[in-house]
């Protein structure tokens, strides 16, 4: 679906090549999607796999996000303080900079807890408002 929604924000038409992974049916509906970002670095899988059926964490969607900003020269020198959220150290080391540019954005700015504590939850699925805000956030605020 994220896949999805950053080709039609570019745009993009369908390649025509196939799909580089090999859970990504070349026949379903976001097989051009996927390979269009795959082709253009916003997108990595676990080697040959996509995960088209996998939730997207928080920080998978930060990481495509700042990939796609990346590749539309957008500035990414942004970076907000992790530290600042007691949960900082459970972010992957691979979206470390990533999460630190999308904080530092806007995009992401935390979760409200049940105990009133705002924590990163990075590893945490993005709820379909989440990816919304984010995404909505994105639009406004880098890509304009």
């Amino acid at each position: 679906m994220i896949a999805q929604m950053l080709f039609n924000l570019d745009g993009a038409e369908p390649s025509g090549n196939t799909a580089a992974f090999s859970d990504v049916d070349a026949a379903s509906w976001y097989a051009p999607a996927v390979t269009w970002a795959a082709e253009r670095g916003i997108v990595n899988g676990y080697g040959k796999r996509f995960g088209a059926n996998d939730p997207v964490t928080r920080e998978q969607l930060a990481v495509m996000l700042y990939n796609y900003a990346r590749y539309k020269g957008c500035d990414v020198s942004a970076a907000g303080e992790l530290g600042n959220f007691p949960d900082s150290g459970d972010v992957s080391a691979w979206a470390q900079r990533t999460l630190a540019w999308a904080v530092g954005t806007g995009i992401i700015g935390g979760t409200k807890n049940a105990d009133g504590s705002i924590t990163l939850d990075a590893q945490g699925v993005a709820t379909r408002a989440q990816v919304a805000a984010m995404f909505q956030r994105f639009c406004e605020t880098v890509v304009k």
